[in-house]
């Protein structure tokens, strides 16, 4: 991937994230040459902004149009490889002593479960890294050794190593099992990021099981204080909710620039 494109893909979707949309209204508005009515009309929309992105009933809506695009499985077939995408993992930089683990940890585990159950022969961990770092290894390396750590053998990994970004994953990993011929995967990845996914390793010819993990939106469960309670939690700012909703954008901007040039079917 050309290098200008990859470095804008990542920093480009801050420009437009609801929290740096508020910011930049409110610096517009302390501009001395703007008038107050502008003025205030600016800090409201930027207040307008915060208050919506940090609705919950919104990013949860939004967020269930990706994530329930591609539920569990009921049943699994066995396929050449189990495919774990990177982002679970965070590099054992002082005073970490070892690899740890984000909110993304359920992918690990369920690539481990898949290979326990006998799913697939061999994992490919997919991932190197984008921080710049010339010290830090790449993303596999921590995933290959978790997944030692919960008994997968280090003969059934593969290491994808030179990834930076989802794309990258597909394209990378097709070269690595296209030597193998190994064609149909199960794809394990966050419930939230499996419908970009998919459509990138679709489109380099993969037969593609989707395999979601790391649910955040669910069924409603009731609630010991009766409906009130859940209802006035939804309604009230939250920066959870904010950060939901960013991460929600972020996956809906990525599908849309990707279906723009054509990388996904």
């Amino acid at each position: 991937m050309h290098e200008g494109f990859l470095l804008a893909s990542k920093l480009a979707p801050i420009l437009v994230f609801p929290f740096s949309v508020a910011l930049l209204l409110l610096a517009l508005s302390l501009l001395p040459t703007l008038r107050p009515p502008r003025r205030a009309a600016l800090a409201g929309c930027a207040l307008a902004v915060l208050l919506v992105g940090s609705c919950a009933p919104l990013g949860r809506e939004l967020g269930r149009s990706l994530e329930w695009r591609y539920l569990p499985p009921a049943e699994l077939p066995q396929l050449d490889a189990i495919v774990l995408l990177g982002g679970a993992t965070v590099a054992a930089i002082p005073p970490r002593r070892h690899v740890e683990v984000n909110e993304a940890a359920d992918r690990i585990f369920q690539a481990a479960r898949l290979y326990r159950d006998g799913r697939a022969p061999r994992i490919v961990v997919s991932g190197g890294r984008f921080d710049g770092s010339r010290t830090l290894g790449p993303e596999s390396d921590e995933m290959a050794g978790l997944l030692q750590e919960l008994g997968v053998p280090d003969a059934a990994i593969l290491r994808e190593s030179v990834s930076r970004n989802t794309y990258e994953n597909a394209v990378e990993t097709h070269r690595l099992l296209a030597a193998l011929g190994a064609n149909r995967i199960l794809l394990v990845t966050s419930a939230l990021h499996m419908p970009r996914a998919v459509g990138l390793f679709r489109h380099q010819g993969f037969e593609v099981i989707p395999v979601p993990v790391d649910f955040d939106v669910t069924e409603e469960t009731p609630s010991d204080y009766g409906a009130w309670f859940p209802l006035l939690s939804k309604l009230l700012p939250q920066a959870e909710s904010l950060t939901y909703t960013t991460r929600v954008l972020r996956e809906y901007l990525g599908l849309f620039v990707y279906r723009m040039r054509g990388l996904i079917d």
